[in-house]
């Protein structure tokens, strides 16, 4: 009686086994990686010729690896004051390049107080941001921008990297710099940072890709000085020319 209840059991299994291919196995499925894949940065040691300490400079460096391309990708600046928001002119610096596939973009930051260096068109009460982007596609971009130190004072506050963990499928935080002496080193994200820090001001530094909106934000003619290089001995006509 056993035997042809085994038997009939097999004779229902034979039927399904006979659709399984031979050495078919189920393969777990991967998970997607990362748009932002790395990310890194830091103040840049000073060299022992150095005149940025002398001339008040400071010094940024990093970079953002990506799994895939881009078709644009804009330089944002957030600016909270006392956990509001500061409505900063221009802070979204859009088109700054396009990239088909994955690569790195390497960033350099300089700020320099211009109260005590008056560089060219400088206004009191105000630090001047240089940015420096080496695309992908080892063009170059450079951005200009003054900002006030009713908003944020860049000369005198704390800075902090950011790494892959704070990013996104859109956007790469760099860099971000708080006024004040409590500095909350546990936080990741720019949502962590702007939900608990309700004391002194903050800017965050970051960059965001494949963004149609930021193109809207240059009604007002630009604060800003941007120029380009695409090539060792080409400029690009829409961008000033630089030195």
């Amino acid at each position: 009686m056993r035997n042809k209840s085994i038997a009939a059991l097999l004779a229902c299994l034979l039927p399904l086994l006979a659709q399984v291919p031979v050495g078919a196995q189920q393969t777990p499925s991967r998970k997607p990686e990362p748009f932002v894949r790395y990310v890194e940065g830091g103040a840049v040691d000073h060299s022992l010729d150095d005149l940025a300490p002398m001339l008040h400079i400071q010094r940024y460096k990093g970079e953002v690896v990506l799994s895939s391309g881009f078709t644009n990708v804009s330089l944002v600046f957030s600016v909270y004051k006392d956990g509001r928001k500061i409505d900063l002119p221009n802070s979204v610096i859009p088109d700054l390049g396009e990239y088909e596939t994955n690569g790195t973009i390497r960033y350099s930051v300089q700020i320099a107080d211009l109260d005590y260096l008056p560089l060219g068109g400088a206004k009191k009460g105000y630090c001047r941001v240089k940015i420096a982007l080496q695309m992908p596609d080892d063009s170059w971009e450079w951005i200009d921008q003054d900002i006030p130190k009713s908003a944020i004072d860049l000369s005198d506050c704390s800075q902090l990297s950011f790494n892959e963990r704070a990013a996104s499928d859109r956007e790469a935080p760099l860099l971000w710099f708080k006024t004040g002496r409590n500095i909350p080193l546990s936080l990741v994200t720019t949502d962590e940072i702007t939900s608990k820090v309700k004391e002194g001001s903050v800017l965050i530094l970051a960059l965001r890709f494949n963004d149609q909106t930021g193109r809207n934000n240059t009604k007002s003619k630009p604060a800003h000085k941007t120029s380009r290089l695409t090539k060792p001995a080409q400029v690009s006509a829409r961008r000033s020319r630089t030195p």
